[in-house]
């Protein structure tokens, strides 16, 4: 839909974080109302929860574990991808929460990786922890850059609502279940979408 290109987002405020730069001893910070912080069990947290407009993330740097961010319910969500890599340990790369659309913007080369395995675990997950790349409401993917998800667990790339790529390099490498799945839907109207499976389960 033409009303859900990142052109048509109002943000209210804006970061720039450097996943690298952010040590588990350090205290959180807060910057314009965003809270930041490294649990040091392996997640990084970033809570927009008391700004009800849209955010925006601009985001580079490696980092090993989890970044989990939860917004206003209901509100928007930008995030930049500058040449980003995060390897997860026993839980997704990027967790979404309670943003209605989350808006990924590429620029460079990004890679996530899912440290688990297809059968691990199983048990102990939840719905936020069945996909690599998760976001309980819509994801809406565009930009020029590339982005690329190695998956061996579960679902490479998840939304609780629909999906629509509007452009950007997209790859997923699953070994899992599925490459792509969402609730409400899919579409694509630009870019290019790389699927390879490889599991049989």
């Amino acid at each position: 839909p033409q009303y859900d290109g990142i052109e048509s987002i109002a943000v209210a405020q804006r970061i720039a974080i450097n996943l690298a730069e952010l040590h588990s001893s350090a205290e959180p910070v807060q910057q314009n109302g965003i809270t930041i912080s490294n649990t040091g069990s392996g997640t990084i947290s970033i809570n927009s929860s008391s700004i009800k407009d849209a955010v925006q993330l601009e985001l580079s740097g490696s980092f090993a574990g989890t970044l989990e961010i939860t917004t206003h319910s209901g509100a928007d969500l930008v995030l930049e991808l500058h040449s980003v890599s995060i390897t997860s340990h026993n839980a997704p790369a990027i967790v979404v929460n309670k943003a209605a659309r989350t808006f990924i913007s590429l620029h460079g080369t990004s890679t996530l990786s899912d440290g688990r395995l297809y059968g691990t675990n199983y048990s102990k997950t939840g719905s936020k922890t069945k996909a690599t790349l998760y976001s309980n409401g819509a994801l809406l993917i565009s930009g020029s850059g590339s982005l690329t998800i190695n998956e061996a667990y579960k679902h490479g790339i998840f939304a609780g609502d629909y999906i629509h790529i509007f452009d950007g390099t997209i790859t997923v490498n699953n070994g899992g279940r599925t490459c792509i799945r969402s609730v409400n839907g899919f579409s694509m109207n630009g870019g290019t979408l790389t699927l390879n499976g490889t599991a049989s389960h």
